[in-house]
């Protein structure tokens, strides 16, 4: 069975603003910024190509721990800013590495510089 992580190992903080969509003029709209509290951000050590020939250059990896992390029930999504230590990321993607039929016990958000 999959265990959740250390809690002890959650010891970053960050700030998330959903993407709220586009206004009427394609300008992107900001939801209500969201404070994220006992999770994991590290940085990426090196940058993939997929089979199409698209680079990922995400920067960090955010650790969003279901059991410890907050606040409860957070939701990820590409197009999401994440700000840490005064610097803006934004979501590429979130997986679900982790679980079992028990579900799943963190995600792992990749985050990239600035669009």
């Amino acid at each position: 069975m999959s265990e959740p992580i250390s809690e002890g190992l959650l010891v970053h903080t960050a700030t998330l603003t959903p993407s709220g969509g586009e206004d009427d003029y394609g300008v992107p709209i900001a939801g209500n910024p969201i404070t994220l509290t006992k999770i994991r951000v590290s940085r990426v050590r090196f940058n993939t190509v997929n089979t199409l020939g698209e680079s990922k250059d995400d920067k960090l990896t955010l650790i969003f721990d279901t059991v410890y992390s907050q606040p409860s029930g957070t939701t990820f999504k590409e197009g999401d800013k994440v700000t840490f230590m005064s610097v803006d990321y934004f979501v590429r993607e979130c997986s679900f590495p982790s679980g079992d039929s028990a579900g799943v016990h963190h995600y792992r958000v990749a985050l990239t510089g600035a669009k």
